[in-house]
């Protein structure tokens, strides 16, 4: 999949590929690291009488696409090119900015296959990854979706409707030359949004209908004129390589780990694999990160350890080979990318000139409620998101009447910290731990409100996460999710946030799976050791801006809803879904660390569950 070299089928003659060879080699543009390893596979293929691509030899190397901009962490370390065995080490420079490694894969397009062989994923198959796993690289830019001539058609033939309708949208797509396309797996969102006046926004929801267009439902929530948009973030040849990236890969990305002992030091890569490239050995620190997946390659000094890691930090992400019409894919930083047309309609009033009002209170909900509502779950009404199945009078001014004699523990990445920051900030939560020297803070942190008897905990996710080091007992000072709810107690009233998500992103969707399994009996046991405790999950959220969409593809978070769904079902009528996903693509959200305002009704939608419960 990801080798340039399968199913691509132009013929060229052998004398050619030796020509374009001996160029890329002369011009330092070669992207393989050995000539034996490369004249090997060339000399397969010739036997086979494949040649590799349809257009000119000087532009065909799919491993000669370049890097799309942002997928570089660190600055470039082009001495790490050439003579590594005499900058690895010992012979480390000594500090990560300049530090080279065994095998180089940030500076240089790496294949897959130079990794090493990764003991098989045992999880089975996700459906959509079956669909996609064949599914040949993109090396055409037209024969794939196109934003630009999808159309939206209305079903029906009226564009007048009432509050309280249902709206049903056809998403048809064409490919680049203007053909209707005959297969599925584009992420397609589709949303409506007010025309004029205040603002009002909620989204639909999407079934793909496997050839080629896509059905979407929304219900007429407010009065006035309006339009229905729709957008095209990813295709289905972008989500194949991307599933294809995770199972080849395992992991696009390593963290930089560092083994010290008085004066030694050794920087080496880390991942929650074990297949580390270019180290015959690693180091298992599954146990210092509590029992999940995590190793480094170990020290090539050998007067150090596995014992003396201490620290890791998410380091680079791995140079993955391109096609150009991949490169073209993901190169756009903004990836909402709007589909050409719009539906414009009117809503009128129908039995009340406002949706009806709800007749509970978000409090009265069933938990299980939270997780079987389909888009749209609610809308937003200016800047507050109205439920379509409740009513929250949750406000800023009665906020902390629904955590008196609380403690609430806000668990994952740095879209939990914008929880705590926005209680600690806007509530003035007193805190209590160190202060924070840099804003991007990756230590767990406590504050609380004597007047309500309220303390609240962010705490840090485990590995994988930008950061984390070894405590004094051994283990990192991250504890996971699935220990801090074994050490919930067991009398109080609590409140415990959970989120997983965007660390995940650049692994294969088993990673997740696994995760989110492994806090079923934590989940269980918390549940019958305090019956005040209140667990709810916070769903993955849309985010359009990234600065490397090969590595962080929200069509991920799509993935995730469902397994989110599947895994905890067990717990439906226990547990609290926050299905932040339908609220952000209303929100039409950007950035991966949304706004305040953004934040503030994710608090309210959690508080108007918990709420004097």
């Amino acid at each position: 999949m990801i080798s340039a070299f399968r199913n691509l089928k132009v013929i060229l003659t052998v004398v050619t590929i030796i020509t374009v060879l001996g160029f890329y080699f002369t011009t330092n543009r070669a992207n393989f690291y050995h000539h034996r390893q490369l004249n090997s596979l060339l000399a397969k293929k010739a036997e086979q009488n494949v040649i590799h691509y349809r257009i000119k030899p000087e532009k065909l190397i799919v491993y000669n696409a370049p890097r799309p901009r942002g997928c570089r962490y660190r600055d470039r370390r082009p001495q790490c090119l050439k003579d590594l065995p005499n900058q690895t080490g010992l012979k480390q420079c000594g500090k990560p900015v300049c530090s080279c490694f065994p095998l180089e894969v940030f500076e240089k397009q790496t294949p897959a296959s130079f990794f090493g062989t990764f003991p098989p994923i045992t999880e089975p198959m996700l459906s959509i990854e079956k669909e996609l796993l064949e599914v040949e690289v993109l090396v055409d830019i037209n024969k794939t979706s196109s934003a630009n001539l999808a159309k939206l058609v209305l079903v029906g033939s009226s564009t007048i409707f009432k509050v309280g309708d249902i709206i049903n949208v056809r998403v048809d797509m064409k490919d680049g030359t203007g053909r209707q396309r005959t297969v599925g797996a584009d992420f397609v969102q589709v949303w409506m949004k007010s025309a004029k006046g205040p603002r009002r926004a909620s989204s639909a929801e999407v079934v793909d209908l496997k050839n080629g267009s896509y059905v979407a439902t929304l219900r007429a929530l407010w009065e006035g004129d309006s339009i229905i948009v729709g957008a095209l973030p990813f295709t289905r040849e972008a989500n194949a390589f991307s599933l294809q990236l995770g199972r080849e890969y395992r992991s696009i990305n390593f963290h930089l780990g560092h083994f010290k002992k008085a004066k030694l030091k050794e920087f080496t890569l880390c991942s929650m694999f074990s297949v580390i490239p270019g180290y015959k050995l690693s180091c298992n620190l599954t146990k210092v990160n509590y029992g999940y997946g995590w190793y480094c390659g170990k020290p090539l000094n050998g007067n150090l350890t596995c014992n003396d890691f201490v620290f890791a930090y998410d380091f680079n992400n791995v140079n993955v080979p391109l096609t150009s019409a991949l490169y073209n894919s993901f190169e756009r930083h903004d990836r909402k990318i709007m589909i050409s047309s719009q539906i414009k309609l009117k809503i009128e009033s129908g039995h009340t000139s406002q949706p009806r009002p709800n007749t509970i209170n978000c409090t009265k909900l069933s938990r299980r409620e939270t997780w079987n509502m389909i888009q749209p779950t609610g809308y937003f009404n200016g800047t507050v998101w109205e439920h379509t199945k409740c009513h929250n009078p949750v406000n800023k001014k009665n906020f902390f009447n629904c955590f008196k004699n609380t403690t609430m523990i806000a668990f994952g990445d740095s879209t939990v910290r914008q929880y705590y920051t926005y209680i600690h900030n806007v509530f003035k939560c007193k805190q209590t731990t160190a202060v924070w020297t840099n804003r991007k803070w990756y230590k767990s942190t406590h504050c609380q409100v004597p007047r309500y008897n309220f303390s609240l905990t962010w705490a840090v996710q485990e590995f994988p996460f930008v950061e984390g080091l070894v405590a004094p007992d051994g283990k990192t000072n991250s504890k996971p999710a699935s220990v801090l709810l074994n050490e919930a107690p067991s009398t109080g009233r609590m409140v415990f946030i959970i989120h997983y998500y965007a660390h995940f992103m650049r692994m294969h969707y088993s990673s997740f799976i696994e995760r989110i399994r492994s806090l079923k009996t934590p989940i269980r046991n918390a549940l019958k050791r305090n019956k005040n405790i209140h667990i709810a999950i916070k769903s993955p959220h849309v985010f359009y801006v990234t600065s490397c969409s090969t590595h962080f593809s929200i069509y991920h978070g799509k993935l995730y809803m469902d397994i989110l769904k599947r895994e905890l079902a067990e717990f439906h009528d226990k547990v609290w879904f926050l299905n932040i996903w339908d609220m952000s693509t209303a929100f039409e959200n950007n950035n991966i660390h949304p706004p305040d305002d953004f934040v503030w009704q994710n608090l309210r939608l959690l508080a108007g569950y918990v709420c004097n419960k």
